[in-house]
Order: C-alpha cells, then structure tokens, then sequence
C-alpha cells in the first residue's frame, strides 16, 4: 500500500513560522493536514511521524499489507537510512522515525513533490465511508510529545 508524506515550513530555518504536515493514503481515502510551527525539516519530520503513527494505531488495516512511504524531502530519506549527515536540531526527530522502523515493516522512498499525493487537493481523494472506523485520536497524543513549537519533548518536561 502506497502512503505519502509531505511537510511544508520555512526554509530560512525560522521555527517560528507555521508550515503544513500532511500525509496521504489513497487506498483508504485518507489526507491528514495539520498546520505545524517549524522549519521545512521539522515539517518534514512531523508529517512521516504523524503518518507512522497513524499506521500503528491503525493495525487492523495496515498489518497485513506491504507498505511503500514515499515522501519529498531526500535528506529526511538519508537522515533515517544513515546515509546522510543529521544536525542536533533534528536527530530526536530522526531517533523517533528510526524506532518505528524496528516497529513496522515499510519501506521508505523518494518521489518528486509533483507526484506526491500528500500535496493533492483533497478532491482528487476518492470518499471513503469506512473512515469512521479508523482512529485518528493518537495523532494528538503524538502532537503532544512533539510539543507546540515542533520540538521533541523529553519525558518529565512541562
């Protein structure tokens, strides 16, 4: 099953801006977007996370399917299969996307942001009826941890 992940924010490294998290699954008619405070890298990070966790609160309709992620941003790609350098700045974000490598079985890909659907408007999405069954409620549990400002939290801060 194709899944896609696409996160927009500002490119001159400001945190302080909002960007959009976004995240798409044809096959079942979804396309998550949530507004998010961060850089372009930070955006790119929480829109695979949220996905991810989408994904494993999800079992009943992704455990048995081979999943492909594909997202825009080949420095994430890198950053996660360690193949490219990551700064302090985003190895929380990384470490995360890594635990969930060892949770689910996925494979993680480049595509051209013109053919990401994550970026499609949400009538190019076919409507799915059986939406009602799948739980979107953890995205804010995640949300949390990742804190407002796009910044991991560590257990015991406030």
């Amino acid at each position: 099953m194709k899944c896609y992940f696409h996160g927009s924010g500002s490119k001159d490294g400001s945190e302080q801006k909002s960007g959009l998290v976004s995240f798409a699954i044809p096959d079942v008619g979804v396309l998550f977007r949530s507004t998010w405070r961060g850089n372009l890298y930070q955006c790119q990070y929480v829109s695979l996370l949220f996905l991810l966790k989408f994904i494993e609160v999800n079992p009943d309709v992704f455990s048995q399917v081979e999943l492909q992620l594909y997202g825009d941003c080949p420095l994430i790609i890198q950053q996660i299969n360690g193949q490219a350098y990551t700064p302090k700045s985003l190895k929380a974000y990384r470490d995360l996307a890594r635990l969930y490598v060892k949770k689910l079985r996925f494979s993680l890909r480049w595509i051209p942001e013109q053919q990401n659907r994550a970026t499609s408007k949400a009538v190019d999405m076919p409507p799915n009826p059986s939406l009602k069954g799948l739980n979107f409620e953890e995205l804010s549990t995640l949300s949390g941890q990742l804190g407002l400002s796009g910044r991991l939290r560590a257990r015991g801060d406030s």
